[in-house]
């Protein structure tokens, strides 16, 4: 799941699970519209708030064999 979808599912605000995380709203909605990709430690928290909802993996697009 991505993370579009994951706020849209807890029905998360992206200006609540900003905060959380400590980055702004505007750099979240820049990845979430894929214009960037997250650093492996915000990817990390991510992963980490979601509780393994949205993976490291989906987030860096990696494909893990």
């Amino acid at each position: 799941m991505d993370l579009r979808e994951y706020l849209f599912r807890t029905r998360t605000s992206l200006k609540d699970f900003s905060a959380k995380l400590g980055y702004s709203r505007s750099y979240l909605s820049i990845l979430m519209h894929g214009h960037k990709k997250p650093s492996l430690r915000l990817a990390k928290l991510i992963e980490k708030a979601t509780e393994g909802k949205v993976t490291i993996e989906e987030q860096l697009n990696l494909e893990l064999d």
